[in-house]
């Protein structure tokens, strides 16, 4: 028979009882007047509110921890992919980690179409000089935006 040191002794309520009682009556005290039950149940209600306790504060730090996500900008950089004399078409390059929720783009404040090539890189055709915007917003709905001037198209 192995003795698990975890385990508990079992005792019966009246034995318990019993013996409490013996103990206070050798040490000349006042016997306890709340039942052991309810003391029990007490215990276990306590017991019960620390390991909440416990549980909300690993659930809090957890939370703080990760709060600093909630304001990192998406990574964006444009450049260059192919010029000709009459189209420009620029890459839109965003973070491979955190997925960009939508990316757009303007030339001189007019939204022009964004093709997707892979999850982190778009592609947008310029045909006209001007001034490129392009926009990316974050899972956390935070923006970045880069810019940069046209002026090699005939």
């Amino acid at each position: 028979m192995e003795n698990n040191t975890n385990d508990k002794p079992e005792m019966t309520m009246e034995l318990a009882e019993k013996t409490l009682e013996n103990v206070f009556s050798a040490c000349n005290i006042e016997p306890n007047k709340t039942p052991i039950s309810k003391l029990l149940d007490e215990h276990k209600n306590i017991m019960r509110f620390h390991r909440s306790i416990i549980y909300l504060s690993v659930l809090a730090l957890l939370l703080l921890a990760l709060s600093p996500l909630a304001f990192i900008r998406p990574y964006l950089d444009i450049s260059t992919s192919h010029i000709d004399q009459d189209k420009i078409i620029m890459k839109i390059q965003t973070s491979q980690i955190i997925p960009a929720v939508s990316v757009q783009a303007t030339i001189n404040g007019q939204p022009m179409a964004v093709t997707k090539a892979t999850d982190s890189l778009y592609l947008a055709e310029i045909t006209e000089n001007g001034e490129f915007k392009a926009i990316v917003t974050g899972l956390n709905f935070q923006t970045n935006h880069k810019t940069a001037t046209i002026s090699n198209i005939d």
